[in-house]
């Protein structure tokens, strides 16, 4: 099941069951599966007391694009319109998402509850600066980061990422000491989750709190009580089909809303 938190007036709700997929706008999956997925995100919501229908707005997670995107209204053709940049934020009441399957999505409140917003971080956006482009954001409506609390959610963890040490230098060369070496193979490991939780730290961010405990928060191999995957995962979601792979990832999901409904 979803995990719900609720602070006054505001609701953050993060799911982890591969069967609350909500990769509503993955484009290798058709418009029914899109759809469905849409049905499984208004029901995560309204089961935990977040008006999503028709009042959501999603990270547009890309790579290359860090800006921040102000919402004041939610966003148009949610199954299709994928939005640039990697951090969204708003004062209104609209619902605010972000998505992955191995990346690590983070929630940010102001200390008053009148600004919610969410970020994408993977090793490429968290390397080029995807957590300044929050303080740039919130600096937008006048706060900074010691007005701010981080809710971090979940990601791969350490002792399953395991990535080119050339390639590791290159795309995480702002975060070195979170590149493990183990053994003397070329491959290390990156530790995503405590490399982002290190710049928040240095950023200034007010409070950061774990929404997962280590054990729970590894999307590539943390499983519930029946023993069964709790999150989808790019790398291990994957099968092979004429001779190549192919990655049959679902994506789990961070919801933040500003106003949350009574019952």
């Amino acid at each position: 099941m979803s995990k719900a938190f609720y602070y006054g007036p505001i609701g953050i709700v993060h799911t982890d069951n591969i069967s609350e997929d909500v990769s509503l706008q993955k484009s290798t999956w058709d418009l029914n599966r899109r759809e469905q997925n849409s049905l499984n995100l208004k029901h995560i919501c309204a089961d935990n007391g977040i008006n999503a229908e028709g009042n959501l707005a999603i990270v547009g997670f890309s790579q290359d694009n860090n800006s921040f995107r102000r919402i004041y209204a939610p966003d148009k053709d949610i199954l299709v319109n994928k939005k640039d940049g990697n951090v969204i934020i708003t004062d209104s009441s609209v619902a605010l998402m972000g998505w992955a399957a191995d990346c690590l999505l983070i929630a940010f409140m102001t200390e008053d509850q009148q600004v919610v917003a969410i970020a994408h971080a993977s090793v490429i956006s968290l390397n080029s600066g995807v957590l300044d482009s929050v303080v740039d954001a919130f600096k937008s409506y006048g706060y900074d980061p010691f007005d701010i609390t981080a809710y971090m959610g979940t990601c791969i963890g350490v002792d399953s990422y395991e990535y080119d040490y050339e390639r590791a230098v290159q795309d995480f060369s702002n975060f070195k000491d979170f590149i493990i070496m183990k053994g003397e193979s070329e491959k290390v490991y990156l530790d995503l989750y405590e490399a982002a939780k290190a710049r928040l730290k240095e950023l200034g961010f007010s409070e950061i709190i774990d929404l997962f405990s280590e054990h729970e928060r590894d999307t590539y191999s943390a499983k519930d009580d029946e023993g069964n995957f709790r999150f989808p995962s790019y790398r291990r979601d994957v099968e092979v089909k004429d001779g190549k792979v192919v990655h049959i990832n679902g994506q789990y999901g961070l919801i933040i809303q500003k106003a949350v409904l009574a019952g």
